[in-house]
């Protein structure tokens, strides 16, 4: 029986996640994640083509995203 669902992380050298590749039924997806100078989630690709970016105020807080439609 063929695996439905496998996930490989991989991470950088501060242990945050880079690249998240899923097979889900046989079908690969694969997930980038960037980071600011500051350390924190500044944007999200797809596959290669980039779905979300996050921008921070002067406090870090998140507070902006924008989703790119990607069907």
């Amino acid at each position: 029986m063929a695996n439905i669902y496998s996930v490989r992380l991989e991470r950088d050298e501060r242990g945050r996640i880079r690249t998240k590749k899923e097979d889900i039924n046989g079908r690969s997806v694969e997930w980038r994640y960037g980071y600011d100078e500051s350390g924190r989630l500044s944007e999200v690709a797809q596959n290669g083509v980039g779905v979300e970016r996050y921008t921070y105020d002067s406090a870090g807080r998140r507070k902006g995203v924008a989703h790119r439609k990607t069907c």
